[in-house]
């Protein structure tokens, strides 16, 4: 069976863009001999601007983060199988699902008991976010407590097993909930927050 990626129209747009910023940046370098130094700063300057203008292209959370690297973050063994699918709900998200045995859940109906239940990190990104939506978006987080260096604000949230962070113009909610323990958990999810930081 064949399988065919189509190029998005947004993307498309953007390297209409990058090939046209190319094309008449370098001739003005070749027609203006005199100024070499000052061209090739200005093809620089444009170049580094219509790359950034790249990360609004970002439909998915699934697009900045592979199976592979969130195996590599969460430690997960190459031996099993994780599943990433990408979902719209109100906003974009991801969800990665796996099931090595160590995500414990109990519960205390007909007794206390504890049960096996697949790993799970689901990824929820937002666009254009302000510093006010982020306030308004963590104050449902009742036990909420700031984390440092992680965006530009970040907050963590241990009953819901959530971080949420603002970065460059995105706000991430990232749900952990792939160990027993929640200071694994949030370890995990900080982790996973720096990465997609570092991709934006």
């Amino acid at each position: 069976m064949n399988f065919q990626k189509t190029i998005p129209f947004r993307r498309i747009q953007h390297l209409t863009r990058v090939t046209i910023a190319v094309f008449s940046l370098t001739f003005v370098l070749f027609s203006c001999g005199e100024n070499n130094d000052s061209n090739t700063d200005l093809l620089k300057e444009r170049m580094e601007e219509v790359q950034n203008t790249d990360r609004d292209l970002v439909d998915s959370p699934c697009e900045l983060l592979t199976i592979e690297e969130m195996a590599n973050i969460c430690s997960v063994s190459g031996e099993i199988e994780i599943t990433q699918l990408a979902k719209m709900y109100t906003y974009p998200t991801c969800v990665y699902s796996w099931n090595d045995g160590k995500c414990i859940q109990e519960s205390s109906i007909g007794g206390h008991s504890t049960f096996v239940v697949d790993n799970n990190v689901m990824i929820v990104m937002v666009k254009d976010a302000s510093e006010d939506i982020f306030e308004i978006s963590t104050g449902v987080y009742k036990d909420g407590i700031s984390v440092e260096n992680v965006g530009e604000k970040a907050k963590w949230g241990e009953k819901m097993s959530q971080l949420s962070f603002l970065s460059k113009g995105y706000m991430f909610h990232v749900n952990v909930k792939i160990l027993p323990s929640s200071e694994e958990n949030k370890k995990a999810a900080v982790e996973i927050a720096r990465f997609l930081v570092e991709k934006l």
